[in-house]
């Protein structure tokens, strides 16, 4: 194993590669080096082995591994590489209708400023993925790569070229498409029902600092958020981070939601959203810090259709100092029936010391029973004269 020196550059995602001169990208090998009279292909370590701080390396290439590329049609020369644009590549996914293996229409996109996934579908129409995180290695000469363990990503003079380790995949991206990335729409930015990005699953750690501050790091052992938090709580779509009564509220791509004012928050189980009091109003919020409306929620339940669904409406009432539940109907979507009459009335326990229940909007009050990723919202007055957030799952 030879260790490549590098220099991460201040704000960039990029390391300067000065040591050897490139010769060639190849499929399966990536970018090929030689040092003297001995030729080197460039891989990181294993990130799935070691936590933080890995770094790339160089691997000898065999005399068997020089001759495959060399006769490989599919390889880029040096001096058919230009400098990379990043970020006109993360407006855009990249889309084949070729088939891989059992999947097909995969398509590429950056996820964040560090991490490439690529998305197929089975024949079932079932999504599958895969995220890995990527460098832009700089070679001098203006020839700049986008490199991860998965594929290469090279600027030619007449398109983008990708490399992948799997040559079914280079196979399929010779014919590809680009499609504008919505960045605006909450649900363009997701895979299903999991972030691949989320903390201290696999690719995003925390790390605790001097005076037991804690700070974010990636798999590069660098900050990914500058400051550092007396605490941070996070689910897979939001990072809240807390400094004292300070509250600041990051999205899965670690992007500040800038919102001065929060005074509590709450995750909602399995959803893209939170609630928030913010300037004493309760809101919902989608991952672009914007009030949550229909369109924002990309997860679906995988057993939609396979069960029996029905729904009911229902208030919060008020008798007597005692809070219920009162419903007076409900649908039975497996029969397609009409709304079917009867009464429920059952107390609220555990809310001795709230005054007020306050729902969040006239349309939350339908509540679907099968759906259990979007748990019905209140507000609650307590006697002391504060606020909190509470749902009924």
């Amino acid at each position: 194993m030879f260790l490549i020196l590098t220099q991460l550059c201040v704000g960039q995602k990029t390391y300067k590669v000065r040591q050897g001169e490139l010769q060639y990208v190849a499929p399966q090998f990536g970018p090929v080096i030689k040092n003297g009279n001995q030729y080197y292909r460039f891989e990181f370590f294993n990130y799935s082995q070691k936590r933080i701080g890995f770094q790339p390396k160089l691997t000898e290439v065999s005399p068997d591994e020089f001759e495959k590329i060399k006769s490989d049609s599919d390889v880029i020369l040096s001096n058919a590489i230009f400098g990379f644009d990043l970020n006109a590549f993360g407006q855009l996914k990249f889309t084949t209708p070729a088939r891989v293996y059992e999947f097909y229409s995969p398509y590429l996109y950056q996820y964040n400023n560090e991490l490439l996934t690529i998305k197929l579908k089975d024949n079932n129409g079932l999504n599958h993925h895969k995220t890995f995180p990527f460098l832009l290695l700089d070679f001098g000469n203006g020839k700049t790569i986008l490199y991860s363990n998965e594929v290469s990503i090279i600027n030619t003079n007449s398109n983008l070229k990708f490399l992948f380790k799997d040559n079914r995949m280079t196979a399929a991206y010779k014919n590809y498409q680009t499609e504008k990335l919505d960045k605006t729409k909450g649900n363009e930015l997701f895979i299903d029902s999991y972030n691949p990005a989320a903390i201290n699953g696999g690719l995003y750690f925390t790390d605790t600092i001097k005076r037991r501050k804690i700070v974010i790091k990636n798999v590069f052992g660098k900050k990914v958020i500058q400051k550092s938090f007396d605490s941070v709580q996070y689910n897979d779509f939001f990072m809240v981070g807390l400094n004292g009564k300070d509250i600041d509220i990051y999205n899965y791509a670690f992007k500040n939601l800038n919102l001065n004012g929060v005074t509590a928050f709450k995750f909602i189980d399995y959803s893209p959203i939170l609630a928030v009091i913010y300037n004493n109003e309760l809101k919902k919020l989608n991952v672009l810090g914007n009030n949550f409306k229909s369109g924002d929620f990309p997860l679906r339940n995988n057993f939609e259709g396979s069960l029996p669904r029905s729904s009911t409406l229902f208030n919060i009432i008020k008798e007597n100092n005692e809070f219920y539940f009162y419903s007076d109907y409900i649908q039975d979507f497996l029969s397609n029936a009409e709304m079917k009459s009867f009464d429920y009335k059952s107390k609220v326990y555990h809310i001795e010391n709230v005054t007020e229940i306050e729902y969040y909007g006239e349309s939350d009050r339908k509540m679907e029973m099968d759906d259990t990723k979007k748990p019905f919202i209140i507000y609650t007055k307590l006697k002391s004269g504060k606020y909190n957030l509470n749902t009924i799952d």
